[in-house]
């Protein structure tokens, strides 16, 4: 948000190309070990410590190839492929970021979710948004210079992440700490299948803004690098539900239990779907106002490319390579990512020739949409041994969809009205003191659209919502209470 308002469009799109690089490498360099300590951690006895300090070590030594290929050259390269020579200079500036960065974040979920402390999770997540928020916004309010603010964010992300590698330590219980080389091969034998198929669909998942950046100018890439982002908070949700649920269905299936497994895999889906689809249906509506308010009105030509994007939200409320992980699918989730990266390599590549960002982003649902139930959701019936419809809750999904959708109508109508209202001479007629009416005019008329679109759909679609799916609103919230309590 304070990127977009501060820097020029050509900075912005150096600061989130520059990051976007890592982003693009991470699956590359973590090698699927995150989804396999999940697999490994919860029926582990003997040396739990000693499989995090494996983990740790072989990671720290794979992260230092990252300013070891800048050394070589591969910045010039990076510069020349988006032909955006400042990439020069600000990949230096994070070169070290990944060092402690790339371990700490790839143990920190595993463990302390195997080891009972899913808000700790959530409490240190708020945290270090909140710290990262600062270091973001005051390098670049004071002193509007793009390599100064990457080098803040790195430093504070060097510093969250020592903190972070102290509150793993803590969680682990005592025992052997040695790093053991025939521990990490067992590791690794499970862990780089299942790496290269994460490599590859993250490479998926980023591969439009890659071909963005290739084929359009940095400036034309910063409209859509601010249309095709994730929603605020929705990962952390739908990720702290998964990394919950996660080590009891490794244990269901070790037992055998795949109907139990399946009703896990399904209610988890049903949560997920009460936190993701109103979002959806609110922010379809409510889409121009939500980027004003983000990213000033200079980005109002995001919203198309971010409506299109929200359409992923229904095969986004589970995270269905979790249940190719637990069953040990790790091949089948390689191909899986394979095809993804294909379909959506060609598509892309041939929609941006004709129809430019909107082309890439509508290559990116079609290619999800192809992916999951036309490839995904027959292997995983045969790995459960249940229909799709006991696996994913088609219905509940429908149901929640349409109770979403009549809310988002009734805000639809209502915001059309605001979308003209005269703010500024409500706030001059009603408000009598000039401070407060000073206060009041001061943000953007898109805050005030957009805060009564909010108001609108909470009205109209919790009353709904309690009618239509009551049990499951009240599970949710006795599960967060639980978890809370147990903290």
């Amino acid at each position: 948000m304070v990127l977009a308002r501060y820097f020029n469009k050509a900075d912005y799109a150096t600061y989130r190309q520059t990051f976007q690089v890592y982003l693009f490498l991470i699956p590359l360099l973590s090698l699927g070990l995150s989804q396999a300590l999940f697999y490994f951690l919860p029926t582990e006895t003997e040396r739990f410590r000693g499989r995090v300090m494996d983990t740790f070590a072989f990671l720290f030594g794979v992260a230092c190839l990252f300013p070891l290929s800048l050394l070589l050259g591969a910045g010039e390269a990076v510069a020349h492929l988006f032909d955006n020579p400042a990439l020069r200079e600000t990949l230096w500036c994070y070169a070290f970021y990944p060092l402690l960065v790339l371990p700490v974040s790839i143990l920190f979920n595993p463990v302390l979710i195997t080891r009972q402390r899913a808000m700790t999770v959530g409490l240190f997540s708020i945290f270090r948004g909140v710290v990262t928020g600062v270091a973001v916004i005051f390098p670049t309010v004071y002193f509007r210079d793009v390599k100064t603010s990457i080098y803040v964010v790195a430093i504070t992300a060097f510093l969250m992440n020592a903190l972070a590698f102290f509150i793993v330590l803590r969680a682990t219980p005592p025992g052997d700490w040695r790093p053991r080389l025939s521990s990490l091969r067992e590791l690794l034998a499970f862990a780089i299948p299942l790496g290269a198929a994460s490599a590859v669909a993250t490479m998926a998942v980023q591969l439009d803004k890659m071909i963005i950046s290739s084929l359009l100018t940095p400036v034309e890439a910063a409209v859509y690098f601010n249309g095709a982002i994730a929603i605020p908070l929705v990962g952390v949700f739908v990720g702290a539900i998964m990394s919950v649920i996660t080590p009891e269905l490794r244990q269901l299936v070790s037992a055998d239990k795949k109907h139990e497994a399946a009703e896990l895999f399904c209610a988890a889906g049903r949560k997920g779907a009460i936190l993701l689809l109103p979002i959806m249906c609110f922010l379809l509506i409510a889409a121009e106002n939500f980027i004003v308010v983000l990213f000033s009105e200079r980005y109002a030509a995001s919203t198309s490319i971010f409506q299109i994007y929200l359409l992923k939200l229904p095969l986004q409320i589970v995270t269905f390579g979790t249940a190719f992980v637990v069953f040990g699918k790790n091949k089948a989730l390689l191909w899986c990512s394979l095809f993804s990266l294909c379909c959506n390599l060609i598509l892309s590549v041939g929609l941006v020739l004709f129809l430019g960002g909107y082309g890439a982003a509508i290559a990116t649902i079609v290619t999800h949409y192809i992916l999951v139930p036309v490839i995904m959701f027959p292997i995983m019936t045969r790995c459960f041994g249940e229909s799709m419809w006991r696996i994913y809750p088609t219905k509940f999904v429908l149901l929640v969809t349409l109770v979403s959708a009549a809310a988002a109508a009734a805000t639809y109508f209502v915001g059309e009205y605001f979308q003209s209202f005269d703010w500024t001479s409500f706030f001059t007629r009603n408000v009598p003191w000039d401070t407060v009416r000073e206060i009041l005019l001061r943000p953007n008329v898109a805050i005030y659209n957009l805060l009564i679109q909010g108001v609108v759909f909470s009205i109209v679609w919790l009353p709904l919502a309690f009618l239509f799916i009551r049990s499951e609103l009240i599970a949710l919230l006795q599960i967060a209470r639980q978890v809370w309590k147990k903290e």
